[in-house]
């Protein structure tokens, strides 16, 4: 099978003799790319075993997905907010939690990339987990999603750290948009494999 891979070293044609047929795993996957960046600009000499890496589900052999935790003591926003983010390449809820004690000892247990607050929970607000979480997490990317949208509710949680601060019923639609863009300009940030 004949690819094409692009890189610092400009576009490069190779040709897979003999096709993998076994998965790579994400983390293999990690360092094969890093391989595949080496190999580019010093010899171009690619393996099998990094052709079947790029093959893989039409993704980059470093595709890592952000983890996104959600505080909502609702039920019902919390699935729909779930199916909603299915289907956001490179995004995964990787938890919930429905009160403001669980919440902050999930995240910062979980470490997640991304946290989305409901701003009225049971045991205090989603302003008291920002506060919470925000000095150890600083780069943690939160989005407030409340039913109370006033304005004073706005400029306190953006002042406490918040990215966002959106109105459930009025920009939840938003939600994957501000996730993506999230996402790529994390992408963007990141260094470079060497």
């Amino acid at each position: 099978m004949d690819y094409i891979a692009t890189g610092p070293a400009g576009i490069l044609k190779f040709r897979c003799i003999t096709p993998m047929t076994h998965l790579v795993g994400l983390a293999r996957s990690q360092v094969v790319h890093s391989v595949l960046q080496q190999n580019t600009v010093s010899t171009g000499c690619i393996s099998v075993q990094i052709c079947h890496s790029l093959k893989m589900r039409g993704q980059s052999a470093s595709t890592k997905k952000m983890k996104i935790f959600i505080a909502d003591d609702s039920s019902l926003f919390v699935e729909r907010l779930t199916e909603l983010l299915r289907d956001v390449p490179g995004v995964e809820v990787a938890g919930q939690a429905g009160d403001v004690s669980e919440s902050v000892r999930c995240i910062q247990q979980m470490r997640p990339d991304a946290v989305i607050l409901d701003l009225q929970m049971p045991g205090g607000s989603g302003l008291d987990v920002l506060r919470a979480i925000r000095p150890g997490h600083p780069g943690l990317y939160v989005l407030i999603c409340t039913n109370y949208p006033y304005p004073q509710y706005r400029e306190e949680c953006l002042s406490a750290g918040a990215n966002y601060f959106l109105d459930k019923s009025a920009e939840f639609e938003k939600i994957p948009a501000l996730l993506h863009q999230f996402l790529t300009n994390s992408a963007k940030s990141a260094p470079a494999a060497r």
